[in-house]
């Protein structure tokens, strides 16, 4: 007979650990995705800032190169 009161109690609880579980995981997954997005955002915009850096640097090594050529 208390057989039936342990089983009665054991499977809520066990469907308790399961939704947390579950819960846990998407959640989890939801803030890594996050986290990349943010990072690779980051990423972008530094090499965007390099890149113009850069060229303006590329630019103006060329045009003081072009200002030498009469000589």
């Amino acid at each position: 007979m208390k057989r039936k009161p342990r089983i009665l109690l054991a499977i809520p609880a066990v469907v308790l650990v399961l939704s947390v579980l579950i819960v846990g995981h998407f959640y989890f997954k939801s803030i890594n995705q996050t986290i990349f997005d943010e990072s690779s955002a980051h990423l972008s915009e530094i090499f965007h800032q390099t890149n113009q850096s850069f060229g303006t640097l590329v630019d103006n090594t060329w045009r003081s190169l072009h200002s030498w050529e009469p000589y």
